[in-house]
């Protein structure tokens, strides 16, 4: 779990090719897929982040943990970020956004989705791979931070559920 703290805005665009990237920390649940860096990015920049459903056994729980971020002078702080993801027919993937301030001690469920609100560009029956810039296959997501306006040290995790699916890409 990250001990750095960030103060807020914090920015990620996933274009440096250390993954992850500094003051970012990756948690597999164990299974054989997890988030890596991908090439591919939702502008020129290219660059994102994936979690590879295509190869994750359902049922696998894979975390990618932000910084810490200092949210102490914001009052209404907003995440958002940008998503790319195909569904692949009869298998549901979810993504949730969980916020600590006990550092991880208890979770806040701040966001959530799973297949077919998940998905952005359809179903594919190959390993889903985004065009970068895209508009079409990328979206953009926020989920409210309000709730933890005011604390100094919130921890924010990507928290991904696989159903076998089919892959996820977040960028910016």
């Amino acid at each position: 779990i990250p001990v750095n703290v960030s103060v807020a805005p914090v920015t990620q665009d996933f274009v440096a090719t250390t993954f992850p990237p500094v003051n970012w920390t990756r948690i597999n649940g164990g299974g054989t897929a997890t988030y890596t860096r991908s090439a591919v990015g939702a502008t020129a920049a290219n660059g994102s982040t994936k979690m590879d459903f295509y190869n994750s056994a359902a049922g696998d729980v894979e975390y990618l943990y932000t910084p810490k971020v200092d949210l102490s002078t914001l009052t209404n702080p907003v995440l958002t970020f940008k998503l790319a993801k195909a569904s692949y027919t009869g298998f549901i993937d979810q993504c949730d956004i969980v916020a600590s301030t006990d550092c991880g001690a208890t979770w806040t469920t701040i966001w959530t989705k799973s297949d077919p609100q998940l998905t952005t560009s359809g179903a594919a029956t190959a390993a889903f791979t985004p065009t970068s810039g895209s508009t079409t296959q990328w979206r953009n997501e926020s989920a409210s931070l309000s709730a933890f306006a005011g604390q100094t040290e919130v921890l924010i995790a990507f928290k991904a559920v696989s159903g076998y699916g089919n892959n996820m890409y977040l960028d910016d």
